[in-house]
């Protein structure tokens, strides 16, 4: 583009990359490249659980599955009994936490520290906000959010606002995921 040229292969390889880090596998394919401190995001269908990879095949998980439960307790399990067979990936949020909240995650043992100092606590809970991967966010990063909400729901609300054909309220994934961080910058 604009006078340079790309080989056709590059555009492939960049693409097989990409598919590479993003897809969901089993766990046992990803065991070996986790490490403590990760976020581990568990396909749960509609929706994706997180929970914070503590080392020697422990999370810290937040316990609350269910959209109407307002509270959630805080517990070190196995990721295995986490996972119930559903497909996994290593989520870390860097890139998001660095251009959004100007942080970097914290070395491993504040990681870790912290995610503990949390265990067997009862904690408000909200599907829609400071649920699971608000929690593992905050552990890992010292500010909790969550991705998906930003670039599901407001997407969805926005997308039954606008109705066809209306193009003022249609805004890009990045649009939307902007104006939620700055709701819940404050």
């Amino acid at each position: 583009m604009f006078g340079v040229s790309y080989p056709l292969e590059l555009f492939g390889e960049i693409a097989d990359k990409l598919t590479e880090w993003t897809r969901f596998r089993n766990l046992n394919d990803i065991k070996q490249s986790l490490n403590p401190g990760d976020l581990v995001e568990f396909h749960r269908g509609l929706y994706s659980h997180y929970a914070l990879n503590l080392g020697d095949g422990n999370v810290m998980n937040v316990c609350a599955e269910d959209k109407n439960v307002r509270s959630a307790k805080i517990k070190e399990m196995r990721i295995e009994e986490v996972c119930r067979g559903s497909q996994v990936r290593i989520r870390n949020h860097d890139d998001v936490a660095q251009q959004y909240f100007q942080v970097q995650p914290k070395s491993t043992f504040e990681i870790i520290r912290d995610a503990k100092s949390f265990e067997n606590q009862v904690l408000p809970y909200e599907f829609d906000f400071r649920n699971c991967e608000y929690y593992s966010t905050l552990w890992r990063y010292g500010k909790g959010f969550s991705t998906q909400v930003a670039t599901t729901a407001v997407g969805l609300v926005e997308g039954i606002l606008a109705g066809p054909g209306n193009t003022v309220l249609k805004t890009t994934a990045a649009e939307r995921y902007t104006r939620y961080l700055e709701l819940a910058r404050k």
